[in-house]
């Protein structure tokens, strides 16, 4: 059955999206159980689409985020009730939360901004904290429920950064050990391993110069 519903969406999505999308698609995503895909456009519309059903469930104008020749990046949160929404040409991620009973998404309040571009974002396990990439060397970590208290770890990776991750799941004691890591990438080569509760490095994969460590932020 589930087979023959995404054949059939499929099937009928480039119809759709020629029919619906007046601008050309950025971006796109799948949310983790596979229940929505979102698709963000060229005047910055966000759509979110129901494979069940093959249609958009809704339609969300002007996030602002997406740019004439800019990279757009979508990453939803592992229970699939947020997602994050930011431009590597801006300074600001914005955050989208599932609503009761209706189930249409809402931005948050507080959005997530830095002081210089952000290049890539990751959602902890927990699915409440996101760690955030920049140009000027640091990955920040964020709890969603106090945005506007700040980040609450800034980690100098030393270079550009280029890529985040969290430690991913496992059983029992390993599986907590790995899901206080977190990894931060830079364009020469440099991997720095993170203890994400205390900010210190746990190692640093490929050699390269000066991490720098992380500060707590109160």
């Amino acid at each position: 059955m589930a087979e023959t519903i995404y054949a059939d969406f499929l099937q009928n999505f480039n119809h759709i999206q020629h029919e619906r999308h007046e601008h050309h698609v950025c971006s796109f995503s799948w949310s983790p159980n596979n229940e929505e895909l979102l698709t963000i456009c060229g005047d910055g519309s966000i759509w979110v689409w129901t494979p069940s059903y093959a249609e958009c469930f809704q339609f969300i104008a002007g996030s602002g985020l997406c740019r004439a020749q800019s990279s757009q990046t979508i990453a939803w949160s592992p229970n699939s009730r947020r997602f994050s929404c930011s431009d590597r040409e801006s300074e600001m991620v914005r955050v989208y939360e599932k609503q009761k009973p209706s189930g249409f998404y809402l931005s948050s309040s507080t959005p997530i901004v830095q002081s210089h571009k952000i290049t890539c974002v990751a959602w902890a396990g927990d699915s409440m904290h996101l760690a955030t990439g920049s140009v000027d060397g640091t990955m920040q970590v964020w709890n969603l429920e106090r945005v506007s208290a700040g980040p609450l770890l800034v980690l100098d990776h030393g270079a550009p950064v280029v890529g985040v991750s969290w430690g991913g799941s496992g059983g029992a004691e390993r599986g907590e050990a790995r899901r206080r890591l977190l990894a931060s990438s830079s364009a020469d080569g440099v991997v720095i391993v993170w203890d994400a509760y205390s900010g210190a490095v746990v190692d640093n994969l490929l050699g390269g110069a000066g991490a720098g460590g992380g500060r707590a932020e109160a």
